[in-house]
């Protein structure tokens, strides 16, 4: 359900609408459980991707984020 994804990305995304960085954020209001399988009910992860030996996390990060983003 697109709208559903919408709202689990707007969860995960007031975090860094309201702080500049994670030392920002108050103790007080830190979650005492933050998965990323279940935001708004949403699993917002994406499948393991074997990128074996040659070094290639930094483009596979990339990838993956843009990915995500595409699919909204």
């Amino acid at each position: 359900n697109l709208e559903a994804k919408a709202q689990a990305l707007a969860t995960m995304q007031a975090w860094s609408e309201q702080y500049a960085s994670a030392q920002d954020i108050p103790d007080e209001h830190l979650p005492a459980v933050y998965d990323l399988r279940h935001i708004n009910g949403q699993d917002m992860t994406l499948p393991v991707r074997d990128q074996m030996h040659c070094g290639s996390c930094h483009a596979m990060s990339f990838i993956q984020v843009a990915e995500q983003r595409l699919k909204q």
